[in-house]
């Protein structure tokens, strides 16, 4: 069963079983009999869903659970709030109420019914509604009454007329002026508006709530529906005093008293009808006028973009949205204009002191653009400067060719403006490092729009084959640029760090290349789901993890409902990458798993391959290399469907070089960082972060090998090129001399590695990020330097700092703790420390895995086997010695740590004295 509140609407001719049932229940506490009734559907952007109650509530009908009405078309489930009593009812209407005549019944909403009715003095038609309100409080008016009262004296164009209001024999009344036309709800489904004339139509709307506001009357609910559009364009808003509480709640409180923008006295739970409209502070039992305000703007957003503000799965979820204080996302393909976007995006705000300070000011605001547009505009005409043969060869020059370009969508280079670029600019070149990740980032982006124009313009001209699903595949590209650059343009300084990885999270527009099938059709639920996807790929890119989080979610629901197995799966791909920023690694794995099916399912090869590098990565950084290597061998498998993607061949070949790092095949590796380097280069990306990374794990691999020399030059080349692409004093550079300085300890170069330490020391604000986790590695290799030249103290000094700044940024059992504490426990020993060697090397055992890190454990046994000697415990020390051979063997260890183990047993041997 179905419980629902009835929807306002004009009804003439009510349906006589309607009428019969109406009558019939008078009771608040009775049960309502079952009823059927064919529900017309509402519009879809209307459309909220939510669980029906157990019971029905006051002013609910039940729908017969009939097989028939499975096959209606959605219903909206707008059940009331629970409500502690429920008032009396007439058993049915009256014939008369006050002076007035009831004719018909013309609507029935959560607050009562509307009748069309006759004043019999005036002789005027009237609209009287008739109020299911409980008792009001002792003392005090009820809302809808001083609502009534105060709005009875003013006369606006733009608010429905009260004339009178009263109560006869308990039943509350409010006679109105009776508005003909359509409520603004159906006026914007009956035919296609501009964005103009609907800017029209909601500015009337705020003149009459700001005149509301003037007289103390704050309307609590406003909603499409409760606005009147006549045939000639009148606007008119009612309903006031009736929204945001119910009225069964005999504390409710509707209007402002005195001030408009003086706070409530008490609000109360806020109904599924409004609540897509509902203020932040409505749901906290706050409100004031400027609820009014947001519920205009949300309606406005909606009618402007053709989708709420604000959306989620279900109710609570849409609470939670509203309450994050995340602002919505313009959509990509909207022709409203920056100015008014920014207008309602204010109205919007979280905080109410944030928004414009009164509905005059926002009144204003409208206004003040207009005008400001206005005059651009009669300047250009009154220049006079462009002649008719000037504008004419202007004309051809900008003339967009025939056939699929031309249309009026904007270019990648429009998208990716210079006022785009300015306020990315301002914002990056505040920070320390951020003038050099600009232009890196810059030089980046400007490289792939130049590329997108040179693809457009190919596939415009029919060069080549495949120009229609070329150009729908450049036309999605420049859509995500379009919402990278709206991520970018709302930039903060602590995300300008990650600004240059965002801009590799974009892409590049030669993944067209390979498209010359048959386009999919994009129809609007697609274009909005991909739209959604777009949104969440910049968003998490920068860092922006909740508001991508909601904004998948809903994509994600859209694309299931949708049977969009493609964008399902895109879907997936950045919810893993959400959850792997979060530690949440099974949930990652479960998500690339089902993006995999959805690429498969779809058919869709570059899906797979993105899916399958993602799951290999998360495999290798869990040290699960057998998986690792199954996921690439899909990827390599998908490769070879998409033979155009360079992109994806760098994204597998360098996978291929970490996971070969993972399982110690140090040539393998090699080929395939040498492989990234070549495709980088041949492509130009000489700004691509990967040809950085390569550089630094192709370091590795050759120091491995033996090959001291080439690894050093690959180390100095990684800072080199992450320098001139991040400037300096970033991170990532400190994070590679840190590479750079234990290649120099490796090749035995202690002097520079100490000067390379010290550089990364004196960037002190870096050693915080992340968490300190760079603080602890620089300490940790800067003692072992120490230790290795024979300055001791300085290594007890370093390696301490170490330990303490690991345990706070790592955690205890970290694998670079544990290693600082076994190499503090032979400092120790060295010192001749025997106490401080035996604590810290227990302290080693206690948190060091023999599997991950058997050297570290050996060494820290080995120490533990020295103490107690010293003591001259030898047949214990040789046991612990043994015990730890036969530990690391079962570990699988390296036959060079088993042997020191082995050479210590030789250099102390055991004299057992028989007697």
């Amino acid at each position: 069963m179905l419980a629902i509140d009835t929807i306002d609407a004009f009804d003439p001719e009510p349906d006589a079983e309607v009428t019969q049932h109406a009558a019939t229940t008078s009771s608040g506490d009775a049960e309502l009999p079952t009823l059927a009734l064919p529900i017309s559907p509402p519009p879809t952007s209307q459309t909220v869903i939510a669980p029906a109650p157990t019971a029905a509530a006051a002013g609910e009908l039940e729908l017969d659970d009939d097989p028939a009405l499975r096959s209606q078309p959605t219903v909206v489930v707008l059940s009331a709030v629970p409500t502690p009593a429920r008032p009396q009812r007439p058993a049915s209407p009256p014939a008369h109420v006050g002076r007035y005549t009831l004719l018909h019944r013309i609507g029935m909403g959560e607050h009562g019914a509307v009748y069309a009715a006759e004043d019999r003095e005036s002789h005027r038609r009237v609209a009287l509604r008739l109020l299911a309100v409980a008792p009001p409080m002792a003392g005090a008016d009820p809302p809808w009454q001083f609502a009534a009262r105060s709005l009875a004296q003013l006369q606006h164009d733009n608010v429905v007329q009260v004339f009178e209001s009263g109560t006869q024999e308990g039943q509350p009344y409010i006679a109105t002026e009776l508005c003909e036309g359509l409520t603004l709800a159906q006026w914007m489904r009956a035919a296609a508006r501009g964005w103009r004339d609907i800017v029209d139509v909601f500015v009337a709307a705020a003149r009459g709530l700001a005149a509301a506001h003037r007289v103390g009357v704050a309307h609590g609910a406003f909603r499409p529906s409760n606005v009147m559009v006549d045939a000639h364009g009148h606007v008119k808003v009612g309903d006031f005093g009736l929204g945001t509480n119910n009225p069964f709640h005999d504390e409710a409180r509707t209007v402002v008293r005195g001030n408009p923008l003086a706070a409530d006295e008490e609000t109360v739970p806020i109904g599924e009808r409004t609540q897509i409209y509902a203020a932040p502070e409505q749901y906290e039992g706050v409100s004031d006028a400027r609820v009014d305000q947001f519920a205009l703007c949300a309606a406005l957003f909606e009618a402007l973009f053709q989708r709420p503000p604000f959306d989620a799965p279900d109710p609570d979820g849409l609470r939670k949205r509203v309450l994050a204080g995340i602002p919505p996302d313009i959509p990509l393909r909207s022709r409203v204009p920056d100015w008014l976007a920014a207008i309602v995006l204010r109205g919007l705000l979280r905080d109410p002191e944030r928004r414009h300070p009164s509905m005059d000011a926002w009144l204003e605001a409208i206004e003040g653009a207009k005008r400001r547009r206005r005059r651009l505009g009669q300047a250009a005409l009154a220049g006079g400067a462009m002649s008719i043969v000037g504008a004419i060869a202007i004309a051809i020059v900008r003339a967009r060719p025939e056939g699929p370009c031309a249309g009026e969508e904007p270019t990648a280079a429009q998208v990716w403006d210079d006022d785009s670029r300015g306020r990315v600019a301002q914002v990056a070149e505040s920070s320390p490092w951020g003038a050099t990740i600009w232009r890196s980032s810059a030089a980046m982006v400007d490289r792939e729009v130049a590329r997108w124009e040179q693809l457009h313009a190919a596939a415009c001209e029919g060069d080549e084959s495949g120009g229609a699903a070329r150009l729908s595949c450049l036309s999605q590209w420049r859509d995500e640029l379009a919402a990278f650059a709206g991520a970018w343009r709302g930039l903060t300084s602590t995300e300008v760090p990650l600004l240059l990885e965002s801009a590799l999270a974009l892409g590049s527009p030669a993944r067209c290349l390979d498209r010359d099938g048959e386009i999919e059709v994009a129809t609007p639920q697609l274009v909005a789901i991909e739209e959604r996807l777009a949104h969440a790929r910049a968003q998490s890119s920068l860092g922006q993890l909740e508001r991508a989080g909601l904004a998948v979610a809903t994509a994600l629901q859209s694309a299931e409902s949708n049977g969009a197995r493609a964008q399902q799966g895109q879907a997936e791909l950045i919810r893993a990458r959400i959850l792997r920023a979060h530690r949440q690694l099974g949930d990652a794995e479960l998500a690339l798993a089902r993006a995999l099916q959805a690429g498969l399912g779809a058919d869709d090869a570059g899906l797979v391959l993105r899916a399958s590098v993602q799951a290999a990565d998360l495999a290798s950084e869990q040290a699960q290399v057998e998986r690792a290597r199954q996921h690439l061998a899909v990827a390599r498998g998908a490769l070879e469907r998409v033979p155009h993607d360079l992109w994806g061949e760098i994204e597998v070949a360098y996978q291929e070089g970490v996971v070969a790092l993972a399982a110690t095949q140090w040539q393998d590796a090699m080929r395939s960082f040498s492989t990234v380097q070549n495709r980088l280069r041949e492509a130009e990306a000489t700004d691509d972060l990967r040809l950085v990374l390569a550089a630094s794990g192709a370091a590795r691999a050759r120091g491995e090998l033996g090959d001291l020399d080439g690894a050093l030059a690959d180390a100095v080349t990684a800072v080199s090129l992450a320098e001139e692409l991040t400037g300096a004093a970033h991170p990532l550079v400190a994070r590679l001399r840190l590479e750079l300085a234990s290649a120099q300890a490796h090749a035995g170069r202690f002097a520079e590695a100490d000067a390379t330490l010290e550089v990364v020391l004196a960037s002190r604000t870096l050693l915080d990020a992340p968490k300190g986790e760079l603080a602890a590695h620089t300490w940790l290799l800067r003692g072992r330097v120490a230790w290795s030249t024979g300055r001791l103290d300085r290594a007890a000094a370093d390696l301490e700092h170490a330990v303490e700044s690991g345990r706070a940024a790592l955690g205890e059992r970290d694998p670079a703790v544990a290693e600082a504490w076994a190499q503090l426990a032979r400092v120790r020993k060295d010192q001749g420390l025997w106490p401080q060697a035996e604590l810290a090397a227990t302290a080693a055992v206690a948190v060091i895995d023999p599997a991950a890190n058997p050297e570290a454990f050996a060494h820290a046994r080995i120490v533990l086997a020295d103490v107690m000697w010293a003591r001259e415990q030898h047949e214990a020390a040789d046991a612990s010695v043994a015990e730890t051979q036969r530990v690391l063997e079962s570990a699988a260890a390296a036959p060079a740590v088993t042997s020191m183990l082995s050479a210590w047993r030789v250099a102390h041997p055991v004299v057992i004295i028989t007697p």
